[in-house]
């Protein structure tokens, strides 16, 4: 789309030099929503022309929605190896997220022998909640081996992300945990902010890693119940941050002081810039709905404001024209 290619009996092209330094490391923008295993090919080329490091299932993307995926055949294998990322190596992602503590501790593998790696619940040791003692040392430490197994495939290079499952349901009630929370976290607030236990944690992991890795490149998620930054806890200097900007308002900048939401949003930005090394963000422009919503003027402007702001890194979800929507699978 967008394309047109005049015909001309001869091209000469003359010689020169061009060198381009982008001013965001990260402009990343991951599929969504779709088969992972098929290549929207014809997107996925407009918009790297765009300047965005886009690609197929792999690295730079989170776990496909659909974790069973059928098989598009040899020539959508060649395109998943042509569409790697354009990105350096010490910045594709690894793992994490949402996985962080899965896939360290899973549950049927572990519960039997260590039900002290999950949340207490109401006096009970709960696997069925998929939540996590954040304070078993234990715990942390099979986080931190996990991350390093992955950096020794890579010969250290890789970017993890420390993260936890969705929603605020069935957070460990233990004393150790419970000990780790602000103030406002353990009178029982409202709106649940477990930030200041889950990035203590999260520094005491990234510690480990760094003990055999200390050039690895980790940071951690401010979202869901731990997007605020966190009471009394500073990341390691090494360690960036990954901003959700939830419920921010795409119908204008992010710093335009005429918006109702936005220039809250951009304080809670600089709060967490101060705190950490290094920041990026992660856009929910797709998720909201508002598709009238100008973001094709907005976005530029954005970009703009986080550069002069010192962020590092921009990231959205899309669903491309050409991917392929599958309904759920057969388990």
């Amino acid at each position: 789309p967008g394309d047109y290619h005049p015909t001309r009996a001869e091209l000469e092209i003359p010689a020169c030099e061009t060198f381009k330094a982008p001013d965001l490391d990260e402009r990343s923008l991951s599929q969504t929503g779709a088969s992972s295993g098929y290549v929207p090919h014809r997107g996925i080329e407009w918009t790297v022309r765009l300047g965005l490091q886009a690609c197929p299932w792999d690295a730079l993307s989170f776990m496909p929605f659909r974790h069973r995926q059928p098989d598009f055949g040899p020539r959508q294998r060649e395109l998943h190896r042509a569409f790697r990322p354009r990105a350096q190596m010490r910045r594709l992602h690894l793992g994490g997220g949402h996985m962080t503590f899965l896939d360290a501790a899973p549950v049927r593998k572990c519960f039997a022998e260590h039900p002290g790696y999950f949340a207490e619940v109401k006096g009970k040791r709960d696997p069925g909640n998929g939540r996590y003692c954040l304070s078993n040392p234990e715990l942390q430490r099979l986080v931190a081996e996990d991350v390093v197994r992955r950096l020794d495939r890579t010969g250290g290079r890789g970017s993890y992300l420390f993260g936890l499952q969705d929603g605020e349901d069935g957070l460990c009630e233990c004393a150790d945990c419970r000990a780790l929370d602000d103030a406002a976290a353990k009178a029982g607030k409202p709106n649940r902010n477990i930030s200041t236990r889950f990035h203590t944690v999260a520094r005491n992991i990234a510690a480990k890693v760094y003990e055999r890795y200390p050039d690895a490149v980790l940071r951690n998620w401010a979202y869901s119940v731990y997007r605020q930054p966190p009471t009394g806890v500073r990341l390691d200097p090494r360690t960036g941050v990954e901003m959700c900007i939830h419920g921010r308002c795409y119908g204008h900048a992010i710093d335009d002081p005429h918006c109702e939401r936005n220039p809250g949003m951009l304080r809670w930005a600089k709060d967490w810039l101060s705190s950490a090394a290094w920041g990026t963000t992660y856009e929910y422009a797709n998720c909201s709905g508002n598709y009238y919503c100008p973001v094709e003027t907005v976005f530029p402007q954005d970009l703009k404001a986080y550069h002069r702001l010192g962020i590092r890194g921009w990231h959205e979800e899309m669903g491309y024209t050409d991917s392929v929507f599958l309904p759920e699978l057969p388990k």
